[in-house]
């Protein structure tokens, strides 16, 4: 793994890149370990394409409203789907690079904006702020926002920097989440304690902001922010497509055949149900707790059980927890146990909790909206 995989060719080398957690995974715990990782990738893939064409419609809608939300998605959507013609990606850390520039100049937008709120905020201040949710619901829709913003805005970073050199995965791991939780936190407690009101009726802070030059550079930025993560996306989507079409080692067109019910499946999930809060943390859900805690720890703890594995392993425990004085096999012990919590409360609260209360929030915007409603959290709701 000493060469950047990703970029070397249009389809082989993104094909192995796709397949990496999943081979890793079967080494080191067996095949349902690999299952798991492939499920659980595809889920999240699908849910982050999804989510990038709502994105792009609730946008455009805040500067734009003389269209409906539903016409947006259309808009975006369709020419979206056009990436699903692109053979491989190598220049995917300039596409990623240029994403992130949306959601950085976005999250510290919105603080300037908070702030200038704030200031102009009545002589009785700003509304009391909720620091904690009133019921089950909002505790566990909120935590899978939260921890699929967490866990999964920084991943481009530790991708490209362990494909390069791999010995660095671990410190890029680390500058990777420093980055995004300054870029998480600020702007998601300063656009509360301002608006937190208004963000409980709205999937978008942009609706909640006075329109400026500044907003519309925002939106612009963030819409095309959205587009190249789901070009990002899409590929090792379709190549999970082609590989179960068993075309993958074919031409272009016949792969075509099998990227194009990928694409068309996103953008009609994307039309039907466009309650992008909602579905965004579904995805967060059903994807990010398994992928970042749940079989990674568990994947660990199965891969270390035998002794011989521990004393091949490169980085014991006892690297790690050698500052408690714990002996190496009290370390592996400890580490053990840990993980065993960590995969059962993420298992239970992140996903069991955090996808029974996302589903439950879609059907009651479905009943409250509809399905395929033409313009979700926009003037009067349909009625059924």
């Amino acid at each position: 793994m000493a060469r950047n995989l990703w970029f070397d060719s249009p389809c082989g080398t993104a094909r192995r890149r796709v397949t990496q957690y999943h081979d890793v995974a079967h080494e080191l715990a067996g095949w349902w370990a690999a299952a798991a990782a492939t499920l659980f990738t595809a889920v999240t893939l699908f849910g982050v394409a999804v989510a990038q064409i709502l994105a792009c419609a609730t946008n455009m809608y805040a500067i734009h409203p003389h269209l409906s939300k539903r016409t947006w998605a259309l808009i975006w959507g369709v020419p979206m789907g056009l990436f699903a013609a692109v053979p491989g990606y190598r220049s995917a850390r300039l596409l990623s690079a240029l994403a992130l520039v949306g959601t950085t100049f976005t999250a510290w937008f919105v603080v300037a904006a908070a702030a200038d709120a704030a200031r102009d905020a009545p002589p009785t201040g700003l509304p009391p702020m909720k620091w904690w949710p009133t019921e089950p619901r909002g505790l566990f829709v909120g935590g899978s926002v939260i921890g699929g913003a967490l866990g999964t805005h920084a991943i481009f970073f530790e991708i490209v920097e362990s494909l390069a050199t791999p010995a660095r995965f671990g410190s890029a791991f680390l500058v990777g989440q420093a980055w995004v939780w300054t870029l998480v936190l600020p702007h998601s407690l300063a656009a509360n304690a301002v608006w937190g009101s208004g963000l409980a009726k709205s999937d978008s802070v942009y609706a909640l902001l006075p329109r400026s030059p500044a907003l519309a550079a925002s939106v612009w930025l963030m819409n095309l922010h959205q587009v190249l993560v789901y070009g990002l996306v899409l590929m090792p989507l379709s190549y999970y497509a082609e590989r179960l079409a068993r075309v993958h080692t074919r031409a272009l067109p016949l792969r075509l055949l099998a990227r194009a019910p990928v694409v068309a499946a996103v953008l009609i999930v994307a039309l039907a149900i466009p309650f992008y809060g909602a579905l965004n943390a579904l995805m967060s859900a059903a994807g990010v707790p398994a992928l970042s805690f749940v079989l990674p720890c568990l994947i660990f703890n199965v891969a270390f059980a035998a002794p011989d594995a521990r004393d091949a392993a490169a980085h014991p425990p006892s690297t790690v927890l050698g500052w408690t004085g714990l002996s190496p096999a009290a370390a592996w012990r400890v580490a053990g146990w840990f993980n065993w919590i960590l995969a059962a409360f993420w298992a239970v609260a992140g996903m069991g909790a955090g996808i029974y209360y996302s589903v439950a929030a879609i059907v009651a915007s479905a009943r409250t909206w509809g399905v395929f409603a033409d313009c979700f959290q926009c003037g009067v709701p349909s009625a059924g």
